[in-house]
């Protein structure tokens, strides 16, 4: 399904393909789930559980049972809170289907209490993640390039 979507950084309205964006928000949560669990690993020395052992929603609970080398990361119920979050808000994203890094978008989702806890696990899990899963991270390099391009094909076409 396309639908017409106003994106702030653009005058004009854009088609938006709800399938392809849905997969990028999913895509966007097993990386957030992947990087929380890489910096738990390394920083975290709470008492852990398996992510394994979390209830996920249904597309991210697939991705762990599918990979079994995920089953190793254990998280804290303090994390796992956190990345329900941060489930909750790329749902509710409206600038998904463009956005590049959270950081350069222009609405603020998160408290500055959460924050806190979001920014080292992205700059420390961020350097990690092509070392540890290069294929996701490889396929979020592609994914902000095309998004980057998207916004320099729309603002060409306003000018």
């Amino acid at each position: 399904m396309i639908k017409e979507k106003t994106f702030p950084i653009l005058k004009n309205k854009i088609s938006i393909d709800k399938n392809k964006e849905a997969r990028k928000k999913l895509f966007e949560k097993k990386l957030f789930l992947l990087m929380t669990a890489i910096y738990c690993e390394d920083m975290v020395r709470d008492s852990k559980k398996s992510i394994s052992k979390y209830k996920f929603e249904e597309g991210i609970d697939e991705f762990i049972n599918k990979n079994p080398k995920l089953w190793k990361y254990k998280i804290n119920d303090t994390y796992y809170e956190l990345i329900m979050k941060a489930f909750r808000r790329t749902d509710r994203c409206p600038h998904s289907f463009y956005k590049t890094f959270c950081h350069q978008c222009p609405t603020t989702c998160y408290k500055s209490e959460d924050l806190e806890h979001i920014e080292p696990i992205m700059k420390y899990a961020g350097r990690k993640i092509m070392m540890k899963h290069p294929i996701i991270g490889l396929k979020f390099v592609i994914n902000l390039l095309m998004a980057k391009n998207l916004i320099n094909e729309n603002k060409d076409r306003e000018n």
